[in-house]
């Protein structure tokens, strides 16, 4: 007799009986008896062999919930014809019904983010940045708030994460507060990128993978990530706003200016008629790499949340080149890797139902890789304008906005 506290080794749900040599609901056994005595073949929904086998997800994957039933003891008495071969076929799939495939609702993980992002609030003392980001890095797993049918796995941990980051930088943007120009304050973009520093860290710390990390690997991947995910984010934000087939570019630069294309100069930054026309000229360049490298690319490819999630998560764990990262960091980001590309193509497959999305999945990485080039060129006008003393970005934070330089994390050579 199983006791009151018992629960079924396959699905988890509680008050089970004895059914088929083990711990088992009667709905597991009657699958795991059905397959038996009919036969039948799966494969597996993620091709990853591990989905997760839990009686709140309405639909499981049968090949992985006939394999769990094996694994854990499920036996058929009195019967003979053997078909543990066929369970194992990957390349059969005559028995799945693909048109009943559903997957992790979105809708309900933003209802979770909105319910988050209304109790977190942020210090804007911009002298407590670089403090409050280490201290949330060192800091345990920021809890997700639970809800029923959802089981997270990497993939889902980083779209909340990257959710969390959209909705808590975004929550003042309006139209009636932007304002489209060629003369940029530049020191409104200062302020903004230490709030998404911030906000970054939290975001960063929902998912398990990323807090088990050592110090020393979660600041080397926060300081992969923020350029990336800030000049991202921006065209992402941009195009989500102000429409995909808005016939001109508008960039959001912050949460209260954009520009079309390219800007003329920076208007709170008193610069020499020559000092202002070589950093207009370096600007226009790395201003030519935003648009055509990022903006476009995303602009038509029409990315929806799942996908810039993808985005995200594969520029955040694409780690092999980093310095001074460790071996236990590149084990994890390998298990993520496979993990984030599993779950785009059971999305892929069983949700948009796309046949061929081998050239998409290409222009998102492309997207990444000019992600990258845009920063490291963004470092060299940086350091350029530093060297022939016409525009110096750290002295205009010290002197003009009296901040350590240290606090826009993208110039933050001394975070460690």
């Amino acid at each position: 007799m199983s006791s009151p506290t018992d629960y079924c080794l396959i699905c988890e749900i509680p008050s089970c009986g004895y059914h088929l040599s083990i711990n088992s609901c009667r709905s597991c056994s009657t699958f795991y008896k059905r397959t038996i005595l009919g036969n039948k073949k799966y494969i597996c929904r993620r091709n990853s062999k591990d989905c997760p086998i839990h009686y709140s997800i309405k639909q499981k994957c049968k090949y992985c919930r006939f394999q769990k039933c094996k694994k854990l003891g499920m036996v058929l008495r009195n019967f003979s014809k053997g078909c543990s071969n066929s369970s194992d076929s990957e390349a059969e799939c005559n028995n799945i019904d693909q048109s009943n495939v559903s997957y992790l609702s979105l809708s309900k993980v933003n209802n979770s983010i909105e319910s988050y992002v209304s109790q977190c609030r942020f210090d804007s003392n911009t002298n407590l940045i670089i403090k409050n980001v280490v201290s949330t890095l060192e800091g345990s797993q920021l809890e997700i708030p639970k809800q029923p049918g959802i089981i997270y796995n990497p993939f889902q941990y980083i779209s909340f994460g990257v959710n969390f980051y959209l909705k808590k930088i975004n929550e003042n943007l309006s139209y009636k507060n932007i304002n489209i120009t060629k003369s940029i304050k530049f020191s409104n973009y200062v302020i903004f990128s230490e709030h998404c520093c911030c906000i970054l860290s939290k975001s960063l710390m929902f998912g398990p993978e990323y807090a088990s990390l050592s110090r020393n690997d979660k600041i080397i991947l926060f300081k992969n990530i923020y350029p990336l995910i800030n000049c991202l984010e921006r065209s992402y934000t941009s195009i989500n706003y102000f429409g995909n087939s808005f016939k001109t570019n508008l960039i959001l630069f912050d949460n209260t200016q954009a520009f079309e294309d390219e800007f003329d100069q920076y208007s709170d930054i008193k610069l020499s008629e020559n000092n202002n026309i070589q950093s207009l000229n370096l600007f226009k360049s790395l201003n030519k790499q935003l648009v055509n490298g990022i903006y476009h690319p995303m602009k038509e490819l029409n990315l929806d949340e799942y996908e810039f999630s993808y985005l995200i998560g594969f520029a955040l764990w694409s780690i092999n080149c980093l310095p001074n990262i460790s071996e236990e960091a590149l084990r994890i980001s390998k298990k993520i890797l496979k993990s984030l590309n599993d779950d785009l193509h059971n999305y892929y497959s069983f949700t948009k139902k796309l046949e061929n999305y081998a050239n998409r999945v290409s222009q998102i990485i492309s997207i990444i890789g000019s992600a990258v080039n845009f920063c490291e060129m963004k470092k060299e006008i940086i350091l350029t304008g530093k060297i022939f003393n016409f525009f110096d970005i750290c002295k205009f934070i010290e002197e003009i906005m009296g901040k350590d330089p240290s606090s826009c994390c993208e110039l933050l050579d001394n975070f460690k």
